[in-house]
């Protein structure tokens, strides 16, 4: 079983946000997830069996602290 856990954010307005920051953001929140679920899936596939269970913020369903 995989749990996908990890995440960070920014609280910069979109026109000061630096590409380094967004880049920082996108390896964590979205490569991480990519990269840790592609390494256990042989795994599972071979196993026949396995869980992947990614979790998000609850600042998803809220919207507060979005870039803008």
């Amino acid at each position: 079983m995989l749990i996908n856990n990890a995440g960070v954010g920014g609280h910069q307005k979109i026109l000061e946000l630096s590409v380094a920051e967004w880049d920082r953001i996108m390896a964590v929140n979205a490569r991480g997830t990519f990269l840790c679920s592609k390494a256990v899936l042989p795994g599972m596939i071979e196993r026949r069996w396995g869980r992947i269970v990614s979790l998000s913020s609850v600042a998803a369903q809220g919207g507060g602290a979005a870039h803008y």
